[in-house]
């Protein structure tokens, strides 16, 4: 069975995560949906096994079929990972996905000032 943490913390984790989702993730434009698909996919994969999670238990928890769960899991983006789904997951997922998530932000606000920095010096 999966062991949710309790109260204001495990929430205040969750949001900010997503909100690192939404405001980050989604201005990635060097990447194709199906690349960021694949990318979320594989964070995923490692966050669960970081975490000690089977699949089996996380698509239970999730209430997905292990079939499907598989094709998420594989980046098909036909069945991509729905995030409030992960939400169900326990705070340990979200510590190991969170590490992925980070450096993903920071990746692209390192894209950004160099993009920056090449507009400046092209005027």
């Amino acid at each position: 069975m999966l062991i949710h943490a309790p109260g204001f913390f495990w929430q205040g984790i969750v949001l900010f995560v997503l909100w690192g989702i939404g405001s980050r993730l989604t201005m990635v434009n060097d990447r194709s949906a199906d690349e960021l698909c694949r990318a979320v996919a594989l964070a995923v994969k490692d966050a669960l096994s970081a975490a000690h999670i089977d699949h089996k238990l996380a698509a239970d928890a999730m209430g997905l079929q292990l079939s499907r769960f598989y094709l998420q899991l594989h980046g098909d983006p036909a069945n991509p990972i729905a995030l409030w789904r992960l939400l169900k997951l326990p705070m340990s997922f979200w510590l190991h996905f969170a590490k992925w998530l980070f450096a993903r932000i920071a990746e692209q606000r390192v894209q950004d000032a160099i993009e920056l920095v090449n507009g400046v010096k092209r005027s």
